[in-house]
């Protein structure tokens, strides 16, 4: 509701959050013609600083004013209706407090770029920009004809051409209007797939009983029946129809439908769908749940009745997602909405594919490798009451109004948590925060569960719910060791592969099956060194190694990106140079030498940068038209196929060698979950672990499938050494670009801290890699009890330290990073 003025000659004021990372809110004065239109949650236009504009949140209004020396005015009012609600705002200043950071930060990270236009921004025509002319005014037009003449535009630009100041109501029109976007960086190289689909005509598609005369007693060859009869069965799922899909079913050849389209009772149009979907409909899409599925649903159900979180622990392929799909259902058809996330942008490919067969446009995915304009589509779609949303945890930030159900799959996975920049929150955790707000229903589910998780259902905060039979009495995969260091005794080694990776390889292909390989490293080659001295290609901006990328021809960091060519003698020495190490290109190509004629693809980072990438990869596996899959970790979460028989590690010991005292979880984790990918569907599977050190216990655990075993040793060592989830810990990191300055910044900071909370505090240590990006580092770690009185008071004070460090004339340029949880 918009605010109701006393009179129009009341002066008010508003508090604007912009999407910068200061700390405060800002004020501006309502001018008397733009006072009828100020709501909280809307966009306003406001000048900032000496030049810049922003388009602002209305967070406050005052009908009095506070100030005592004039305030700018807001210059425009963006918005009709508000674009976030109250409980959004309470969300980001939950999520601003407990990860200390700004709401500007807050607000940066939730908006999609179309609705956070400020000066600095760039748009660019979009592909539709000659269809959206016709609709423009004369100012719009005046900009989009600029567009197509110069490609790009500044908001500056714009204010020129127009010679105006306030324009972004004509930005923001050509933006919803089609005709322009949000500059992005992303290429897009993918074209959607469509196919062709039938629909009933006028009076037939909402007279039934003009339908039924039609049937029988109008149409008389039996070919055009069976079509109507056909089409009548598929349509009631309330999804499109696809022709194929009818012709199939009906069994007759396209002249029948061809009449029936010629005679005006049905049209034919274009649907778009995802590259996975293979169908829209199916005689196999019937929901079919197992007994143990049907268990698993009833005693959630009686979880739920006492507590608002259950976790659901599933062995891989035991049917979690058939368990998600009910309670969507229910939280649909009592008018709520739904949020299904997930840890990868690339697994929401084959997931909403899925989903469309029984939700089809109640559904629609959310994530950062949508261009802007699709994710402010989105944005006004959950505004208005959107049911199903599936994404990353950027979905989270969404505008929900009536949100029942959020399911949280692979609900382990690291992915979840975002490592820079600000806000650093960890997905999972904000979701639980978020489902409260609304009173919503929260299933986590996951075949391996983190730790923190499963140690709270353990304790009874949350349900637990054990699914431990596959779907269909499908035996888990067969996982076997292979020790490399006797198999290089036996020289059996063919390159990076053992002898029973390659004699299962072989067999796999033979039987017209695939295969998964995994290595959790990108590139070629992790280091390049010399083979005279102790030289190696290191990043000239950070204390780590270039990885080569034999594709590019290039030396790499894959920290801040910098690259230069391949070099082939030792600077040092002039020594020859070697490749040393091994990542995800030189697997694809060493198994390509041994195997020159399968089909092999790469699915890592570097080859599903390109929007739709990933589902082109997915969808020609999907379609067998590739036989080997290897890659990093996006190969070992979710993917659901029929034809993998083989999931090879390639060097399992790399997972157990990170500094971190989560490495054993993670290590558990990535190894049941990539060999969970073998034999979902018919026979047994076989994964085969490639490791030289075959007696550690994690590996007995993986290979007898045995979470518990896992988790009671694991709880134990954190308990020991005092680790989540027996407390909470902040990390702390001090970058400066002089070393001795970052070690002074840190020795500082820990001892002020020390004073205070004595020994919860560790540190400063230097951390593997000291140097990013021209910065050096130092880590400190608070190690805090589960306490929110004692956590609060921790925090207050971490943060004032911090200010009075970095405002220190010494200490200009130190950056002290809070990452709560990490």
């Amino acid at each position: 509701m918009p605010l109701l003025i006393e009179s129009q000659n009341t002066p008010i004021e508003v508090e604007v959050l912009l999407p910068i990372p200061l700390p405060q809110y800002f004020s501006y004065a309502v001018p008397a013609d733009l006072k009828s239109k100020i709501q909280i949650g809307i966009r306003v236009e406001v000048p900032f600083g000496k030049s810049k504009l922003y388009s602002g949140l209305v967070v406050g209004i005052n009908q009095q004013s506070v100030h005592a020396h004039p305030l700018k005015e807001i210059l425009s009012v963006l918005d009709d209706k508000p674009i976030i609600y109250p409980t959004q705002l309470k969300f980001w200043e939950w999520m601003a407090s407990y990860y200390c950071c700004t709401m500007g930060e807050i607000m940066q990270a939730a908006l999609p770029a179309g609705l956070k236009l400020d000066s600095e921004l760039r748009i660019q025509p979009s592909p539709n920009i000659e269809e959206a002319i016709p609709h423009l005014d004369d100012q719009e037009y005046m900009i989009a004809e600029a567009l197509q003449i110069q490609g790009s535009l500044s908001l500056d630009d714009i204010r020129d051409i127009l010679g105006k100041k306030q324009i972004h109501k004509v930005v923001q029109s050509l933006l919803y209007k089609g005709a322009a976007w949000v500059e992005e960086k992303l290429k897009t190289k993918y074209t959607v797939k469509k196919i062709l689909c039938i629909q009933l005509a006028e009076p037939y598609k909402s007279d039934s009983k003009a339908f039924e005369k039609l049937l029988n007693h109008d149409i008389k060859q039996p070919g055009q029946v069976h079509v109507l009869l056909a089409y009548s069965m598929l349509a009631l799922g309330g999804m499109p129809v696809g022709k194929q899909a009818v012709l199939q079913k009906a069994d007759v050849g396209e002249s029948a439908l061809k009449t029936l389209i010629k005679h005006g009772i049905f049209v034919s149009y274009k649907q778009e769908i995802s590259r996975l979907t293979q169908r829209l409909h199916s005689e196999d899409e019937a929901h079919l749940l197992s007994q143990a599925q049907v268990a698993a649903i009833e005693e959630i159900e009686a979880q739920f009745e006492e507590k608002s979180i259950v976790l659901l622990h599933g062995v891989t392929g035991s049917g979690k997602t058939n368990i998600y799909i009910e309670y969507i259902k229910k939280a649909v058809k009592s008018g709520g909405q739904v949020l299904f996330l997930l840890p990868e942008i690339a697994l929401t490919g084959q997931l909403l594919a899925r989903l469309e067969r029984w939700f089809g446009q109640k559904i629609q995915p959310y994530h950062s490798k949508m261009n802007s304009q699709e994710r402010v589509e989105i944005w006004n779609s959950v505004a208005e009451g959107q049911s199903i949303i599936i994404g990353a945890r950027s979905a989270l930030f969404l505008p929900f109004k009536n949100l029942q159900l959020i399911v949280i799959d692979e609900e382990h996975d690291a992915s979840y948590k975002q490592k820079d920049p600000n806000p650093r929150y960890q997905g999972r955790d904000a979701a639980l925060y978020l489902g409260q707000m609304f009173q919503a229903k929260i299933l986590l589910g996951s075949a391996t569960p983190s730790l923190e998780s499963y140690s709270q259902a353990k304790q009874g905060k949350y349900g637990l719910v054990s699914l431990t039979q596959r779907f269909g009495d499908l035996a888990m995969p067969e996982i076997q060791l292979v020790d490399l260091v006797e198999q290089q005794k036996q020289r059996s080694m063919k390159s990076l592969f053992s002898l029973p990776l390659l004699n299962a390889m072989q067999e796999t292909i033979a039987q017209n099956k695939q295969a998964i390989l995994f290595q959790n490293r990108r590139g070629y080659s992790p280091y390049l060194g010399c083979k005279l001295c102790d030289y190696t290609a290191k990043c000239i901006h950070c204390d780590v190694n270039l990885t080569y990328f034999k594709g590019k021809r290039i030396l790499k960091c894959t920290y801040c990106g910098y690259q230069t060519k391949l070099i082939e003698n030792c600077p040092d020495c002039n020594g020859l140079l070697e490749l040393k190490g091994t990542g995800t290109e030189k697997v694809e190509d060493e198994l390509q030498l041994i195997f020159p004629d399968i089909r092999i693809a790469r699915f890592d980072q570097d080859s599903t940068r390109n929007k739709g990438a990933a589902d082109q990869i997915l969808e020609d596996f999907a379609e067998q038209k590739t036989d080997v899959l290897a890659g990093t970790q996006m190969v070992t979460k979710g993917l659901d196929f029929e034809h993998i028989r083989l999931v090879g590690i390639i060097q399992a010991d790399a997972l157990l060698q990170y500094p971190d005292f989560r490495a054993a979880e993670r290590a558990f984790q990535i190894l049941t979950q990539v060999s969970g990918r073998a034999g979902r569907k018919g026979s047994q599977g076989l994964a085969i672990i490639q490791t030289s050190m075959p007696k550690i216990a994690i590996f007995a655990d993986v290979i007898n499938h045995d979470y518990l075993s896992f988790y009671d040793r694991e709880i134990a060592e954190r308990k020991r050494f005092n680790y989540p989830p027996f407390t909470r810990l902040i990390e702390i990191t001090c970058k400066h670009p002089l070393e001795n300055s970052a070690a002074d910044a840190a020795e500082i900071l820990a001892s002020r801290l020390k004073k205070s909370l004595g020994n919860r505090v560790l540190g400063p240590a230097i951390p593997g890699i000291s140097r990013v990006q021209n910065l050096h580092i130092r880590t400190i770690i608070i190690k805090m009890e589960r306490n929110q009185s004692v956590i609060e008071k921790i925090k207050a004070e971490l943060l004032s330290i911090r200010s009075q460090l970095q405002n220190a004339p010494a200490m200009r340029k130190l950056k002290v990073v809070l990452d709560i949880d990490p």
